[in-house]
């Protein structure tokens, strides 16, 4: 997304410059800033979307050593994806009220696993 402002200067100034600064604003900039703040925000939601709907882990699953998978004989469509990606965000910003949530530490369900009807397990 770094190379949208290049280019969208270039345009304005017809100077191609890989660093530039300004001190003041030009038009279009906040359109600019808009599109590539919801893209990325749209780019972040989908990249932890399509791993619960394919049932594949994520190479944050990887690193971190466990994937979030629907229960037993069922699949995750791409609307519950959705909205237990958009759910976990608004989880992690809330972080210091999961000690007060319920959860299920043995069969390792947090309270967005017992609404979405799905589980953590370690990958092996």
């Amino acid at each position: 997304m770094g190379i949208l402002p290049a280019l969208t200067e270039w345009k304005r100034t017809g100077v191609l410059a890989w660093n530039f600064e300004r001190t003041t604003q030009a038009p279009g900039d906040n359109l600019m800033a808009t599109i590539v703040g919801v893209s990325c925000f749209v780019g972040l939601i989908l990249y932890y979307t399509f791993p619960l709907v394919r049932g594949k882990p994520s190479p944050g699953d990887c690193i971190v050593g466990y994937q979030i998978i629907p229960d037993e004989g069922t699949t995750l469509s791409f609307r519950k994806a959705l909205l237990r990606t958009l759910m976990g965000f608004i989880a992690a910003w809330a972080f210091y009220l999961a000690p007060f949530v319920a959860r299920d530490r043995k069969n390792g369900k947090f309270w967005l696993d017992m609404v979405f009807g799905t589980r953590a397990v370690k990958l092996s």
